[in-house]
């Protein structure tokens, strides 16, 4: 069985079986006009979820540096090498 086969495998699995909090994966779960708010919600990262975006990033180390420095916080210094997605 090749990757892609597999992959697809997976997908249908976890397509078929999922299922909000406290409800049981069947007709009853399905996408309807009535239950879009709750599948909306359940799907959508919460406004926490997405504090990360309010972090002030900085693009250099120097001026991530200096900036720490100033406002007395520890940075993180985030060092990779190779494609960010993994594609090599």
């Amino acid at each position: 069985m090749n990757i892609a086969r597999v992959s697809a495998a997976c997908l249908l699995f976890a397509v078929t079986t999922i299922a909000l909090p406290g409800q049981v994966a069947d007709a009853s779960a399905r996408l309807t006009e009535k239950n879009l708010g709750k599948w909306r919600d359940a799907i959508m990262p919460s406004a926490e979820e997405m504090a990360w975006r309010k972090i002030p990033w900085r693009g250099e180390l120097h001026t991530a540096l200096v900036d720490g420095h100033v406002a007395d916080k520890p940075i993180l210094l985030w060092a990779m090498n190779g494609h960010p997605l993994g594609c090599v």
